[in-house]
């Protein structure tokens, strides 16, 4: 089937939704797991990762196009995987100019 199924994120709300109660966005928020909404706040992850990763940003203005993926993952690890990753990529090729 074409669904998706929850994530180990998703579980744990769940979880803790059934065992205790209460705002299932109030769990997500409290957990941290909520997504980072927006590009303010996630363009200074996008630039921590670029000053962080020289040797990639040279590489990967140089033609290693594939890099975008790597950088990509660095910026979702920065605030737990809850970065939007197509805003990550958006912001990254902004930034890389391509």
């Amino acid at each position: 089937s074409g669904a998706e199924r929850p994530g180990p994120r998703a579980k744990g709300v769940s979880a803790e939704w059934r065992g205790q109660g209460g705002d299932p966005g109030e769990i997500v928020g409290r957990g941290g797991l909520a997504k980072v909404p927006d590009a303010p706040a996630l363009e200074p992850l996008v630039a921590e990762v670029l000053v962080e990763t020289p040797d990639e940003v040279a590489a990967y203005r140089g033609g290693k196009k594939q890099l975008l993926g790597f950088f990509i993952g660095q910026v979702m690890q920065k605030p737990r995987g809850t970065a939007d990753p197509q805003l990550a990529r958006k912001l990254l090729q902004e930034r890389l100019g391509s």
